[in-house]
């Protein structure tokens, strides 16, 4: 999988944000609430190697799982609010 440079990461977000497209555009002025979860580390490195194999955040992965259990239970999926930055694989793996 060829990884995109930090370069085009930022173009895109900018690009999205220009069109309205972001997840913060789409979201609109709702607030938005932190939900935490604990995990074991090892649980935890699995988790952010898995999202950065299906080239996803931490937070996109753990939107998605969520919306798989809310559908399960017949609910409506939940919208991603985004994160309050830019996903960066380098920063993520440096603290591994």
């Amino acid at each position: 999988m060829k990884r995109r440079s930090t370069l085009e990461v930022f173009k895109d977000i900018t690009k999205k944000a220009r069109s309205g497209q972001s997840p913060r555009a789409q979201a609109g002025t709702r607030s938005a609430r932190y939900v935490q979860a604990r995990l074991f580390d090892d649980d935890y490195r699995r988790l952010r190697r898995a999202a950065f194999d299906a080239d996803l955040s931490v937070q996109d992965a753990l939107i998605e799982a969520i919306n798989l259990w809310l559908e399960k239970k017949g609910e409506p999926p939940a919208r991603n609010p985004g994160t309050s930055r830019p996903k960066s694989f380098a920063n993520e793996f440096m603290h591994a």
